[in-house]
């Protein structure tokens, strides 16, 4: 069974070939190292969130952050049951894949931690 880290590392090898995207044009745009991009092509680590975003607008793909996750899962006892939740946590959705489609940030950017479940 393929993991999140799997079938992040495949889309990422997807797009690069359907773009023609090098592996080291990838990493001069985005400022990495060669082998971060690598671990991340073969699903040894994640990017960060900011670090996806960036592909997804080199890829020419849509991005959209929703904070309405957040309000939905503050408000629910299920979920914060399901996904072993504290009560007031942050949590944001971000959708990738609508291009052509021009998205406005609604709140400035910060540094955030991001756990995958």
């Amino acid at each position: 069974m393929d993991n999140s880290k799997t079938i992040l590392a495949k889309n990422i090898r997807y797009l690069m070939e359907q773009k023609q995207k090098t592996r080291t044009e990838l990493c001069e745009a985005l400022g990495v190292k060669y082998t971060t991009l690598s671990d991340w092509v073969n699903g040894k680590t994640y990017p960060r969130i900011d670090k996806i975003e960036l592909m997804a607008n080199m890829m020419g793909l849509g991005v959209l952050f929703s904070g309405f996750i957040e309000m939905a899962i503050n408000h629910s006892e299920e979920l914060i049951k399901k996904f072993r939740l504290k009560r007031n946590v942050t949590c944001a959705c971000m959708l990738i894949g609508y291009p052509d489609i021009s998205y406005k940030r609604t709140a400035l950017r910060k540094n955030i931690n991001v756990e995958w479940l």
